[in-house]
């Protein structure tokens, strides 16, 4: 809301006041998604970090998309991006468990989707999250948990031809 006031002698107060409205995009929760929830091991698997656009307005600020990675999973390479425009590219940290992007420019009602080819080298339960930063600093985090299964699974069994022997 702005006011005007003066000095001088005003004869007209009603054109003295005017508001606006300032639209605050606001981007919801990621999503990260896997193409087989259950791989083999030493299988590779794909990720799909997802940014939605739900607003009527352009997302013009840069986010950053962080994928942190547990010991188990491998990260292989960037397969692709749709929807956003990449400020930076796969910067690799924390021996290599930690990926980050910086994209912008993500249109009205539109997905932005950072795909991730990663290697499952270890077998069981294993949690990948997504957390995406905002120009503030605030963040949302979400995970995907994908259980990898053995490419094997050999067990022993042991019989005797006569179970019960006399000396």
């Amino acid at each position: 809301i702005a006011n005007v006031t003066c000095n001088e002698t005003e004869w007209d107060y009603s054109n003295n006041v005017d508001n606006a409205t300032v639209t605050i995009v606001v981007l919801p929760p990621p999503v990260k998604v896997v193409n087989n929830t259950k791989p083999f091991y030493h299988e590779d698997v794909l990720y799909n970090l997802t940014i939605v656009n739900s607003g009527d307005y352009d997302y013009t600020k840069n986010v950053t998309v962080i994928d942190s990675l547990p010991e188990g999973i491998e990260y292989l390479e960037t397969v692709g991006f749709d929807g956003a425009v990449v400020v930076s590219d796969a910067v690799l940290s924390d021996n290599n468990k930690t990926i980050t992007w910086v994209i912008t420019n993500i249109p009205a009602h539109t997905t932005a989707v950072i795909m991730v080819k990663a290697r499952a080298n270890a077998v069981g339960n294993l949690t990948n999250n997504e957390t995406l930063v905002y120009p503030d600093g605030t963040n949302m985090t979400v995970n995907c948990t994908i259980e990898v299964q053995p490419i094997v699974d050999v067990s022993v069994v042991k019989s005797v031809d006569r179970p019960v022997h006399f000396v």
